[in-house]
């Protein structure tokens, strides 16, 4: 049984225009939550592979921190959420990282 004893930074992105009129995404709200992690099962990734996303972590949090935050910051490293479950009071986030993100 997992203890939520990881470290996650959930990230908001917000869409701006500069005063060029170029679009900008800008990070918004940092929030910072406990999680499991997992890498991403073969089955998973496999699945994921078909659609071109390369699987690599689930991260499972308390469904009432997350608000569906695009991103997420783990060890350093960012990644983009492609595909959320849910299982009673839990969240799972399927990541795979991204360059850019």
């Amino acid at each position: 049984m997992m203890q939520f004893s990881d470290v996650i930074t959930l990230i908001t992105q917000i869409h701006t225009t500069d005063q060029d009129a170029n679009d900008k995404i800008v990070d918004g709200t940092l929030t910072p939550v406990y999680a499991d992690v997992f890498t991403a099962g073969r089955d998973e990734f496999n699945a994921a592979g078909v659609n071109g996303i390369k699987a690599e972590y689930v991260f499972k949090i308390h469904t009432f921190e997350y608000s569906n935050e695009p991103i997420v910051e783990y060890n350093g490293s960012r990644y983009s959420v492609y595909r959320t479950s849910g299982k009673g009071d839990n969240t799972y986030l399927y990541v795979q990282q991204k360059v850019g993100v």
